[in-house]
């Protein structure tokens, strides 16, 4: 989708502690959820998260890294998703 590298932006922002990190992230996390498309909102957060998580381990190696807050952000990620896919849920 097109809020997909202003997700990716708010990641890493939030990844290497700069300003705006969790408000960018959350802005294009709810523009993609405000969509309509709970399966594009999976597939962004799924990807979103891998991108986070390769971001955490290359700053982990500098000594930068912080699991609590990557951990909080890919809980939040989970919730979103949740709440989106309730619909989908009688289908399944």
């Amino acid at each position: 989708t097109a809020t997909f590298p202003l997700l990716l932006l708010g990641l890493r922002r939030l990844a290497r502690r700069t300003d705006r990190g969790i408000s960018i992230t959350v802005t294009a996390l709810l523009l993609c959820l405000f969509a309509g498309h709970p399966e594009t909102l999976f597939h962004c957060v799924a990807a979103a998260g891998v991108y986070f998580a390769v971001e955490l381990v290359a700053l982990r190696r500098r000594g930068q890294a912080r699991r609590a807050l990557g951990g909080a952000v890919a809980a939040g990620a989970l919730a979103v998703r949740a709440i989106a896919a309730r619909p989908c849920w009688q289908w399944c």
